[in-house]
């Protein structure tokens, strides 16, 4: 099950220590075993890159948290076979999509079912709900500048007190995450969600891609529609994008007297540079010329 949600505190901006902030975190549940999969905090809200991150997150191993400080086991990783979402337009976009069946690589790995949760059937995200009040709890008894209740009077005060910064709270959600999985669970018969997953395995690892540049570019947003490699390069965001292997047997600009249509993901924080995919498969970055 994938949810979001927006935290009830208030950081600052690292620079400036102030200008009160919000941030929201899109997590990732497995039914089986209550286990959280993955997750990614973000300052911006639910849209196709926190899903797309948060998917990211999940299917790798977890061995960074060494460098967090922070003990314990977090063993959760892997592609999950099916996805459950809420109905948010951002949940329906063809970026998604396609990263679904990308991910797979013709087959040698899974490939992810989309599921959409029914409209106004909020009890079949209970599992992430529950989650969420808990932390949500543990926020409002530890952390400085946290909303105590919905009152004006609280909100202004918890802004007030506000002096977290983002990776205060990326450490906090972190820590909290490893304990939850190591604490038994009364739906699992006294078992940790660790212990449950580890049932669930049967001591054989999920199978994951390795995090090449090509398995990174899947992750990235993925532009509406297809682009040809026209006289400047392909056109995109006002810029033309070029590299020398455009036109060239690897990136052709046409095949029987027809333009080629490529599929181009982004990042959004870096459009100097994009991705180009033709039938699924990475072909190459292509440069803004103008940048």
């Amino acid at each position: 099950f994938a949810d979001y949600c927006l935290l009830k505190v208030f950081i600052v901006d690292e620079a400036t220590r102030s200008e009160p902030s919000r941030l929201w975190l899109t997590l990732l549940i497995d039914a089986y075993s209550r286990s959280v999969l993955g997750f990614v905090l973000t300052y911006e809200g639910p849209c196709i890159d926190t899903i797309q991150d948060a998917l990211l997150n999940a299917i790798r191993p977890k061995t960074w948290i060494t460098k967090l400080g922070i003990e314990g086991e977090w063993p959760c990783f892997g592609i999950p076979v099916q996805l459950s979402l809420d109905n948010a337009w951002s949940n329906h976009s063809h970026s998604l999509e396609s990263l679904a069946g990308l991910i797979s690589q013709d087959g040698e790995y899974s490939s992810i079912d989309l599921v959409f949760r029914k409209p106004y059937k909020a009890r079949q995200g209970a599992l992430i709900e529950r989650f969420f009040r808990g932390l949500a709890a543990v926020i409002k008894e530890r952390l400085r500048g946290a909303i105590q209740s919905s009152h004006p009077k609280d909100i202004h005060n918890a802004a007030e007190e506000a002096c977290l910064l983002y990776e205060d709270i990326y450490k906090f959600i972190v820590d909290e995450i490893v304990s939850y999985q190591n604490r038994p669970h009364s739906e699992l018969d006294k078992m940790t969600p660790s212990q449950k997953w580890e049932q669930g395995l049967r001591s054989i690892p999920p199978a994951v891609p390795p995090l090449t540049e090509e398995v990174k570019r899947y992750f990235w947003r993925e532009v509406n529609g297809t682009r040809e490699i026209r006289g400047k390069g392909i056109g995109l965001f006002n810029l033309h994008y070029w590299s020398p292997k455009l036109g060239t047997s690897k990136a052709p600009k046409a095949e029987r007297g027809k333009p080629i249509q490529y599929a181009i993901r982004y990042d959004p924080s870096d459009i100097s540079r994009v991705a180009i995919f033709r039938e699924g498969r990475y072909i190459d970055d292509v440069k803004a010329k103008e940048l």
